[in-house]
């Protein structure tokens, strides 16, 4: 299951070390076979390439060995790593791993030099505000607000100096954020970026292909997990099983209780075999309610903290409630305390029950036996419907359940209440990823983008807004499968010149 480095793998061995790396007791390096993959494809070397792999196969070391390396390559000072997550709370909880004494020694770099860039800070692992954040070594970013930062300071054409590392890339698939984040890689693809290293777990081989082969990076796919995944659908009348190395075959077993609290009744009666869980919420009110109904089938107890929380809040009050008893939250709105408590528990295995939001479902590095989805829809609030989340999300989600070295085994349950729900449910049973829908930049609709491009300088005249277009996953999709779309683009781009002439946006 471990692998040693291999041969001529290029990492300095002031950096092989935790917790950059895994070692046994006896100081023996151990990787997944994903990690070993992505060694041999030059990552210390300023290799760039796009891993596929499976959840729990440490891609993520793989981003943070090239970014440690990178930073000590060079002449050192000038060399900068931007590492992109999907959400917030993920760059939060990524800074905050990565702000210990620990990694800063690795990245070689100062509390300073390591920054924080979302929505809702701009900080630096000190906590000082940063007025200047594209100058840190070391910048945490979500990837809308990167490519803000971008367009307000003026680009630089050139990032030669800079490596890249865009976890969940798939994202680039997703209908409101694609745009965005198509237009920000179109950018670090025309200015060259030094070193990119594209993660992903939710990539078909078709996506995967058009993805690093625009990007001009090596794809490195590893489609086996080395710690194998049993799926629970439980519906009214069964309860369908498939495993990650069972190949296509969907058991039908008897039918068990779809009612997330009966579930977590169930494994308590072996705790030791489905022990530490992890319940995934789609909302903070669905977690209030199902911790009040996990309350009551608590044995009643005295025990309570021997700490008290330095501020009161409605999450620390839970937690007060809750941690003595085996169970806690894990939300965005966790202040830093109350984050770090519920993560040293989980980190030391005593907390047995931990209910999450799904947003950081998919940056949770803990270990779980099982995993079990309240519900796997969300509510649309636009249309006012219920849709299932994306079989990127759900996989991802369900990825927290077994981990490298502790478990042998993940489980993860998930229910139907009724037929169409059970087929809806049905397509996460399978290996087989879906091709996302990627290219979303629409050159009918070009005015927002068209004015960003300008306002970081990246575009002066219609040639560059073409240009622009002609690199872009769009363009380069369109360019192999629809005949004379040159031709249709400049006469596009000229009517949206025009119109913002007419609206004063443009002399």
């Amino acid at each position: 299951m471990f692998h040693p480095l291999p041969n001529g793998h290029g990492i300095p061995d002031e950096l092989i070390k935790e917790p950059l790396f895994h070692l046994s007791a006896d100081g023996v390096v151990g990787l997944t076979q994903a990690q070993v993959s992505g060694i041999n494809a030059g990552i210390a070397s300023g290799g760039s390439l796009l891993l596929v792999a499976p959840t729990s196969s440490g891609k993520t070391m793989v981003g943070l060995v090239a970014a440690s390396t990178w930073l000590r390559g060079g002449d050192g000072l000038s060399q900068q790593v931007v590492y992109l997550v999907t959400h917030r709370a993920l760059a939060r909880q990524k800074f905050n791993e990565l702000k210990s004494p620990k990694y800063l020694e690795i990245f070689d770099i100062e509390k300073e030099e390591l920054v924080l860039a979302t929505g809702d800070q701009v900080v630096d692992a000190g906590g000082v505000a940063v007025n200047d954040p594209l100058s840190g070594r070391f910048i945490i970013a979500t990837y809308e607000k990167y490519l803000a930062l971008l367009a307000g300071s003026g680009h630089r054409r050139d990032m030669a100096n800079i490596c890249i590392v865009a976890d969940e890339i798939q994202i680039l698939g997703d209908t409101h954020r694609g745009r965005a984040v198509e237009v920000l890689l179109t950018i670090i693809r025309s200015a060259q970026c030094g070193q990119f290293v594209g993660l992903s777990a939710v990539l078909c081989k078709r996506d995967s292909e058009a993805i690093s082969s625009w990007l001009g990076v090596q794809l490195v796919v590893e489609e086996f997990r080395e710690i194998p995944l049993t799926f629970e659908l439980r519906t009214q009348g069964n309860t369908h099983e498939w495993s990650t190395d069972g190949g296509d075959e969907v058991l039908s077993l008897e039918a068990r209780s779809t009612d997330t609290v009966e579930v977590l009744n169930e494994l308590a009666s072996d705790a030791e075999s489905h022990f530490p869980v992890a319940v995934f919420c789609m909302t903070k009110r669905r977690i209030s309610d199902l911790i009040r109904a996990w309350e009551r089938n608590c044995p009643e107890s005295d025990a309570k903290l021997d700490f008290e929380f330095e501020e009161l809040t409605s999450s620390s009050v839970i937690l007060a409630s809750s941690l003595p008893k085996g169970f806690g939250i894990h939300t965005a709105d966790l202040i830093d305390t109350e984050r770090e408590i519920v993560e040293r528990r989980l980190e030391n295995d005593q907390l047995p029950i931990v209910f999450a939001t799904t947003t950081l479902a998919q940056g949770l590095n803990f270990s779980f036996k099982t995993v079990i989805f309240d519900r796997w829809t969300r509510f649309i609030f636009e249309r006012r419907v219920d849709e299932p989340i994306s079989y990127s999300d759900f996989h991802n989600i369900a990825g927290r359940a077994g981990r490298m070295g502790l478990q042998d085994r993940g489980r993860v349950i998930f229910s139907a209440q009724n037929t169409a729900e059970s087929r809806a449910a049905s397509r996460y049973l399978t290996a087989e990823i879906p091709q996302l829908h990627v290219g979303y930049i629409d050159v009918s609709d070009f005015e927002a983008i068209a004015l960003q491009l300008i306002s970081a300088g990246l575009a002066t005249c219609r040639n560059d807004l073409f240009t622009f277009l002609s690199e872009s996953l769009t363009g380069y999709l369109a360019k192999d499968n629809i005949k004379g779309v040159e031709d249709e683009w400049i006469r596009k781009l000229d009517s949206t010149l025009d119109r913002l002439r007419d609206w004063g946006f443009l002399q």
